[in-house]
């Protein structure tokens, strides 16, 4: 073949360089643009033409056609319309919430169920065609001692024996944990835009302040009323509390020696059975609050077993470490979610919203202790190896997987791009 008829060989540019170019064009012409960076100009023209799909296409990428097209335009131009919105105020957006907003649309252009039913696997190849991805943050895990594996083997047995002598009855065996609660609780993963350096979550700019809720549950699913510490000295006399929360207040917003024993004169004395004086069994960490002589002494009293976790295997063997902190902590920052959503916010002198009332933080863990089924209260007892059977026939639960996540109340304050989807299937050239 003669030299002349010779291909010559096709240039790629990235995505990065396409912009550039772009600009370049629109200040001083197609022709200019051409000559400053060696571009075809009839690439100049096509890159132009797909100038928006271009900036949400990843830097790297060099291939483009133009974005696949959902079935239903106008449904994809209005979920992201939506997606838009939201981020612009900070606030997060999820999967369902842009399933919820196509079906929305759909209903208003009398678009049938059957062409467009907004599954979750819509809403990930409509993240695809916008080139979204999702961002969230890593948590911090409990380190268990290199023994743990004894440790719990010991735990059973002791347990085991326990209640083979005392013969405890399920509805009087009972586990309590303190978890600290934030005003502030921005969801822990958002959609954005790919490439987006920083990404902003709408708050009120007091993540740090935080609270104490003491959770309580017996074997049996039943769930005790939550205690609410609030970080203050006194108690808001003007405020309206609902009744199936105990309040009280604490300088530093903890649990103290003081605040144990009234949970347990208020609380625990007061709990179904506690009347008739029978025997009764209660699982508490070894936080210094649980185990003081005037709290050991109180439930002597009350004729109850304190049964106290070792340190570093709550992780393991507390109940609601187990299974009900992390979905309890869940439903309460949909709670707040909802919340912070709503236009209608008292704003302080410098234009933030303020921070959550004490009542509306009660009607948060009223509305979330009260959405915990008892059936994850039941096995998480289970699994603790503090209800499973005595004649040893389900203790291996405690080495099943199970559904819930540990508790997730330590986050590092960083955001990572977990890219779960690809481009549009494209090879890059």
């Amino acid at each position: 073949m003669e030299e002349g008829c010779q291909k010559s060989k096709r240039l790629s540019y990235t995505a990065k360089f396409k912009p550039e170019v772009i600009r370049c064009a629109e200040e001083k012409g197609n022709h200019k643009a051409t000559a400053i960076f060696g571009a075809d100009e009839s690439n100049v023209r096509l890159w132009q033409k797909h100038k928006t799909a271009i900036s949400r296409c990843e830097a790297s990428r060099r291939k483009f056609t133009g974005p696949k097209k959902g079935q239903l335009p106008e449904i994809d131009d209005a979920v992201f319309t939506f997606f838009q919105e939201r981020r612009k105020t900070g606030l997060f957006v999820s999967y369902d919430l842009l399933c919820e907003e196509a079906i929305k649309k759909a209903t208003s252009l009398n678009i049938h169920q059957s062409r467009c039913k907004a599954s979750k696997g819509w809403a990930i190849r409509f993240m695809r065609r916008m080139g979204l991805v999702l961002w969230h943050r890593t948590t911090i895990c409990q380190k268990l001692p290199n023994d743990f594996e004894q440790k719990l083997l010991n735990y059973q047995w002791y347990i085991t024996n326990l209640r083979k002598m005392k013969n405890f009855l399920m509805g009087q065996i009972a586990n309590a944990n303190e978890t600290a609660i934030y005003l502030d609780m921005p969801t822990n993963y958002t959609l954005e835009k790919k490439g987006v350096k920083e990404v902003l979550l709408k708050t009120t700019g007091c993540e740090k302040l935080h609270l104490t809720v003491m959770l309580a549950a017996t074997a049996d699913g039943r769930k005790l009323p939550p205690l609410l510490i609030l970080k203050r000295k006194t108690l808001p006399i003007l405020q309206a509390f609902l009744k199936d929360v105990i309040d009280s207040a604490q300088e530093k917003g903890w649990m103290t020696e003081e605040l144990m024993l009234e949970w347990l004169k208020i609380v625990w004395s007061h709990r179904p059975g506690a009347f008739s004086n029978q025997l009764s069994m209660l699982v508490l960490d070894a936080f210094k609050g649980h185990v003081t002589d005037s709290v050991k002494d109180q439930l002597r009293k009350i004729k109850t077993e304190l049964d106290v976790i070792l340190g570093g295997m709550t992780s393991v063997l507390q109940p609601m470490d187990i299974s009900i902190n992390k979905p309890f902590k869940d439903r309460l920052r949909q709670q707040y979610l909802t919340w912070i959503a709503d236009p209608a916010h008292e704003l302080t002198e410098t234009g933030k919203i303020k921070c959550a009332a004490p009542s509306e933080v009660v009607r948060w863990v009223s509305a979330a202790w009260k959405a915990i089924p008892e059936s994850i209260i039941v096995r998480s007892f289970k699994k603790c190896c503090i209800s499973n059977a005595l004649d040893g026939s389900k203790n291996d639960i405690v080495w099943e997987d199970d559904v819930e996540d540990k508790d997730d109340s330590d986050w590092v304050e960083s955001m990572d791009s977990d890219s779960v989807m690809s481009d549009d299937g494209e090879s890059d050239e």
